[in-house]
């Protein structure tokens, strides 16, 4: 579960959010993790592919593999 914005400003949550993308596509990428699985959020995708568009390349090629889930579809 990721919250866009609690106790901290949607800024802030969204810089951690992308650090924590990074993080799982280059360990799924390296096989360090097998999969990874994003809750049922999907607006994660959006809030990557909106500031980092090559990191939603990347997420994007993980997700069509199978190596990255999100949303129960």
């Amino acid at each position: 579960h990721w919250d866009r914005e609690w106790y901290r400003p949607f800024v802030g949550y969204r810089s951690r959010q992308l650090e924590l993308v990074t993080r799982v596509c280059d360990a799924v990428e390296s096989g360090a993790l097998a999969s990874f699985h994003l809750d049922g959020q999907t607006v994660t995708l959006d809030d990557v592919f909106a500031v980092r568009p090559d990191l939603g390349a990347r997420l994007r090629a993980l997700v069509d593999r199978g190596a990255v889930t999100c949303g129960p579809w």
